[in-house]
C-alpha cells in the first residue's frame, strides 16, 4: 500500500518550531551572547542558553541576564536586551540551524497523506517566518504562527486555539507536537492531543513527568503515533 493510502490518526497537526522541527540552539546562543556583550556581561554556554528557551524571547533574555551575573534588571532593561537579542539573532538566524534528520521527509509524507499542518511557536513572528522559509519548510504549512510583543504565549492555550481555527480541522482530529513542558501544557489546556519529542531541548524524564499522550524517541515513532500505529 502506498503512502497516499496510509491513514492518519490526526488530520490536523500543529508543530512547535525550535527543538521540534529545527535545531536552533547555537544560533540562539549567538544572539543572546551578542546582546549580553553589549551590556558588558560574560557569554553563556549553548547548553545554559538552551535551558531558557521555550517561553518567548523576553523570558529568555530576562533569565539570561540574571544568570550571567547582571543585577536584577528593570523592565526597561529587559525590553532593551530583548530587542538587541532579536536584532542579533536575525543576523545569525541561519548560520548553523537545520531541520532535524528525517523531519523534512516526514512532513512530506504527512502532507501526501492529507495532513493539514501549521506551526505555533513562542518565537517572534519575523524570525519564525524567516527561519522556516530559509530552511525550505514553509510550503508544508498552512501558516507559521509566531508571537507579537503583546500576544499570549504557550502555555496559555490561546495560540493553540487560534491555530486550530486556522487549520479548519475539528479539535478532536488535531494534535500538537512539541519538545517542551509549555507545549504539553498548552495542548492540554486547548483540549487536544499532544506528542512530545525526545530529541529537543527538554530532558525526556521531565517530559514524561507531564504525561504527554506520546513521547517519541525518533521520527519513525512519531510518525507511527500520528498514523494511529502506536499508543
Amino acid at each position: 500500500m502506498g503512502r497516499l493510502a496510509e491513514p492518519l490518526r490526526f488530520r490536523g497537526i500543529l508543530w512547535d518550531l525550535d527543538g521540534t522541527l529545527v535545531e536552533t540552539r547555537r544560533d540562539i546562543a549567538a544572539g543572546v551572547n551578542l546582546a549580553l556583550a553589549e551590556r558588558g556581561l560574560p557569554p553563556m554556554s549553548v547548553a545554559a542558553v538552551s535551558r531558557n528557551v521555550g517561553r518567548g524571547s523576553r523570558v529568555l533574555m530576562a533569565l539570561c541576564l540574571g544568570q550571567s551575573g547582571a543585577p536584577e534588571p528593570a523592565e526597561e532593561e529587559i525590553d532593551a536586551a530583548t530587542g538587541a537579542f532579536v536584532r542579533h539573532y536575525l543576523d545569525h538566524l541561519l548560520d548553523s540551524s537545520a531541520p532535524y534528520p528525517g523531519v523534512p521527509e516526514l512532513l512530506e509524507r504527512l502532507e501526501e497523506s492529507g495532513a493539514v499542518m501549521g506551526v505555533v511557536t513562542n518565537k517572534p513572528q519575523e524570525p519564525a517566518s524567516l527561519l522556516a522559509e530559509g530552511l525550505g519548510l514553509t510550503g508544508r504549512f498552512r501558516f507559521i504562527l509566531g508571537m507579537g510583543p503583546d500576544a499570549e504565549r504557550k502555555p496559555h492555550p490561546g495560540p493553540v486555539r487560534e491555530a486550530i481555527i486556522r487549520l479548519g480541522i475539528p479539535p478532536g482530529s488535531c494534535a500538537l507536537v512539541g519538545d517542551s513542558l509549555v507545549d504539553i501544557e498548552a495542548a492540554r489546556a486547548a483540549g487536544i492531543a499532544v506528542a512530545a519529542v525526545g530529541w529537543g531541548y527538554t530532558a525526556g524524564a521531565e517530559l514524561r513527568g507531564r504525561e504527554p499522550d506520546f513521547l517519541a524517541g525518533s521520527v519513525a515513532e512519531l510518525e507511527s503515533w500520528l498514523r494511529g500505529q502506536a499508543f
